[in-house]
């Protein structure tokens, strides 16, 4: 087991950061490359930063996929086109969370007018 590893017993393995990722500006909009730990394997995701902060950020995050594991539907991303992402989108939950600032490896695109207002009506 690694000593990095967020679960005893589990093996992490590192993602590398890829060097054609531009550098995260760690703004407000921004969609941004983020390292995650998910049952002890260590991958990247998309995130959008709702709100930007000095050590951690208010975030939404992203998914190719279109339905939760129940059938459920999930929410999608009105014109992914627009934010530089190359396909469909869908927010992984409805719910913000906070992320550290420093797993976020990269930038991804900026959010458009519709998604900002998305992430906003789902925090009012």
């Amino acid at each position: 087991a690694s000593p990095a590893s967020p679960h005893k017993g589990s093996a992490v393995r590192h993602v590398a950061i890829n060097p054609k990722w531009e550098t995260a500006c760690h703004k407000t909009g921004e969609i941004v490359f983020a390292r995650m730990f998910l049952k002890g394997q260590e991958s990247i995701c998309r995130l959008v930063i709702v709100e930007a902060g000095e050590s951690q950020h208010v975030v939404v995050g992203l998914t190719k996929c279109n339905h939760y594991h129940n059938g459920e539907p999930r929410i999608q991303v009105p014109d992914p086109g627009s934010c530089g992402l190359g396909g469909p989108a869908y927010l992984w939950s409805p719910r913000t969370k906070r992320w550290p600032r420093m797993d976020v490896l990269g930038h991804c695109g900026w959010a458009d007018e519709s998604l900002l207002k998305l992430t906003k009506d789902l925090r009012a």
